[in-house]
């Protein structure tokens, strides 16, 4: 049976071989192939089918035909599962004691990177999900961790208000500390690192130099995203903003029912995730 849902917002469903829906925030969202990717506790939903690892998901990452999912036990355990784009487990580990928050593919599809509840940031082989390097831990946990379009970089933010830029290549390392608060996401854009935190503020660096700070926004920012017409922020009380490139002003796109927890886009689509649910606008 095909639903109808309202032209504003519509509610992404899937089919599964039992009936099974988000439970809690949506966490991630992930477009893949034309195909989007999204999880809360209960698991991984995508366009055919439910993944649903041994432990509770928090984050996941697609790229190809495979899936990384992360996630755990509060205090007690932190996992992460690499899957088949179908739903096939090809392996699953604990890393640490406590919740793997982020999750991110290298390009190159060899390596990943996870950040933890710990502040710890590893990078992992894949297929095997060992760990292969550690990178400067954060003193409070790792809300997000991303490479650059090339590889070159990985950029990590955590809730103690840093933002490590590691160069990949040789082995340098930038620290930004311009945020106030805790940093809950980042992406890379034109080669600069745009990092939202909780004080309200996205802020856009080249390297460790501060190239511009977009304010006022009386909320925190819970995420970032690329689209066709720029760079959009997401805050936590619904609004999603889209940033000027050409100064430190933005614009409000539309305001969903909060609240937002993560967002991603895909030429003109926006994928929002939501209290049990991931909006399309």
């Amino acid at each position: 049976m095909r639903l109808e849902f309202p032209l504003l917002l519509t509610l992404l469903c899937g089919c599964a071989s039992t009936p099974v829906g988000h439970v809690g925030p949506v966490t991630g969202v992930v477009i893949e192939g034309g195909e989007v990717f999204s999880c809360s506790q209960a698991g991984v939903q995508t366009a055919e089918t439910w993944i649903q690892p041994s432990f509770r998901v928090t984050c996941i990452d697609v790229r190809d035909d495979r899936v990384l999912v992360g996630g755990g036990d509060p205090a007690e355990s932190g996992s992460i599962a690499l899957y088949s784009r179908g739903g096939r487990m090809l392996a699953e580990r604990v890393v640490t004691d406590d919740l793997v928050y982020t999750v991110a593919f290298h390009p190159d599809g060899r390596t990943a990177a996870i950040g933890c509840a710990d502040g710890s940031v590893r990078v992992l082989s894949l297929p095997a999900l060992e760990t292969v390097g550690d990178k400067t831990k954060h003193t409070a946990p790792c809300r997000i961790v991303r490479f650059s379009a090339d590889g070159k970089f990985l950029a990590t933010g955590g809730l103690d208000g840093l933002v490590y830029l590691h160069d990949l290549k040789d082995g340098s390392e930038y620290v930004i500390k311009d945020h106030t608060a805790g940093v809950e996401c980042l992406i890379f854009s034109n080669n600069r690192v745009y990092s939202g935190a909780r004080d309200g503020k996205v802020r856009i660096h080249d390297r460790d130099r501060l190239v511009r700070t977009y304010q006022g926004m009386r909320q925190p920012v819970l995420a970032l995203t690329t689209r066709n017409d720029g760079v959009l922020a997401g805050l936590r009380d619904g609004r999603i903003l889209r940033l000027n490139p050409n100064d430190a002003t933005y614009d409000r796109l539309l305001t969903i029912e909060p609240p937002l927890f993560t967002m991603t886009a895909s030429n003109k689509q926006l994928y929002v995730g939501t209290m049990n649910a991931c909006l399309q606008r």
